[in-house]
């Protein structure tokens, strides 16, 4: 694995090396390879985008009125 001060300089603030070592732990079952520290960060910067959509379609349908008990 690479060490904390290589992996601050290609990744998000968010993605800290304790995070990419539990996303490893968690994800290795569900794969036939070993997975890196590099493939952690890249799970993790698809699910952390994912939740950016997800928190964008929410703003917008709050701004637009659109949800549950608002009719159109």
């Amino acid at each position: 694995m690479e060490t904390g001060e290589n992996l601050r300089e290609k990744v998000p603030d968010w993605i800290t090396p304790e995070l990419v070592e539990d996303t490893i732990r968690t994800w290795q079952s569900h794969y036939t390879q070993l997975l890196s520290s590099q493939d952690a960060i890249g799970i993790l910067l698809r699910v952390g985008g994912l939740f950016d959509v997800l928190r964008e379609s929410d703003e917008q349908q709050a701004v637009s009125g659109v949800g549950p008990g608002v009719e159109p």
